[in-house]
């Protein structure tokens, strides 16, 4: 059963964002959800953390039931991570990213070391670009995007494309060696070899940096084949940051 969240609306610098923060103990979590992600991809690991720790999660701007924005940009979507921790007070949360929100936890953390416990990277965070010379990938629009990636996304297929593109461009620029905490990862069997090859690479020259878990699935079924994994992740992330 999930823990019955408060639901906040959170301004920020041309839209408001959808916040959920579940009441739980400490240390607190803060989800980032994968690039066209809502908070609902989250529901049977937060489920499954039973209250042990506070969990707060969010729509980005133009996904989910957050407002749109004329700004999409990788920048932005720092901004939205920030807003949050501000408006609901969270001191020192885990991040626990998704995807390209593991892309986004790393690259938060290397920025605001003095905001972050640690890391817990779902299935992302590579630090490796996988589309060749920037190539932007097929994305629905309209409607159809809509019903894929929540009922009130507000992205075009030529936005969510865009999106995309520059959050790979960013996992290929990670500098793990900035970071000042630590990062436990979840990596699934079906990830593309470039990417689990870029992370073991990190892991021999990181010892903050490692992997806890490994499930036999794709990357995008991570969160619904594997909860108990990405749990028990979390669980060694806050024994490693405390």
């Amino acid at each position: 059963m999930i823990t019955m969240s408060v639901q906040l609306t959170v301004q920020t610098s041309d839209t408001q964002l959808h916040v959920e923060d579940a009441p739980g103990g400490t240390p607190p979590m803060l989800f980032l959800n994968g690039a066209l992600g809502t908070v609902r991809d989250w529901d049977l690991v937060i489920e499954r953390l039973a209250g042990n720790y506070r969990a707060i999660r969010f729509d980005a701007r133009g996904r989910g039931q957050s407002g749109a924005s004329a700004d999409y940009s990788l920048s932005g979507a720092l901004e939205d991570i920030g807003r949050v921790v501000e408006s609901t007070g969270v001191q020192k949360p885990i991040l626990v990213g998704w995807s390209a929100g593991a892309t986004l936890a790393v690259a938060y953390a290397v920025a605001n070391p003095e905001q972050v416990a640690g890391l817990v990277l779902v299935d992302g965070g590579y630090p490796v670009s996988v589309l060749r010379g920037g190539e932007r990938p097929r994305v629905p629009g309209g409607g159809l995007l809509s019903r894929l990636f929540g009922r009130s996304s507000q992205l075009s297929g030529a936005e969510a494309g865009d999106v995309l593109v520059e959050l790979d461009q960013a996992a290929g620029e990670l500098d793990f060696g900035a970071l000042h905490c630590g990062a436990e990862c979840v990596v699934a069997g079906g990830s593309p070899a470039a990417q689990r090859e870029a992370l073991d690479e990190v892991t021999a020259a990181h010892p903050n940096i490692s992997v806890f878990a490994r499930v036999d699935c794709s990357p995008d079924q991570v969160l619904q084949k594997a909860p108990d994994a990405v749990v028990s992740t979390i669980d060694a992330a806050v024994r490693q940051s405390f």
